[in-house]
């Protein structure tokens, strides 16, 4: 098998069509900041509150909170 861009080259022109169209769907559907990195900025932010809990049992708390508000 060659490259991809050989491989489709080798394609009827339909399926070279349809390929086109696949990837305008995908390129569309990236997200638009897809290349930008998170600047964690709240990194150490609960350090100093004397939080006892896990960031994991903090992470459920606010899940339930959540589903609590979603469901009435």
């Amino acid at each position: 098998m060659g490259s991809l861009l050989d491989r489709i080259a080798h394609l009827s022109p339909e399926k070279q069509a349809k390929v086109e169209q696949l990837v305008s769907e995908l390129e569309e559907k990236a997200p638009a900041n897809a290349t930008h990195r998170l600047k964690l900025t709240w990194l150490g932010g609960l350090k100093d509150s004397g939080e006892t809990r896990s960031s994991v049992e903090i992470q459920h708390d606010i899940l339930d909170s959540w589903r609590k508000n979603v469901s009435g």
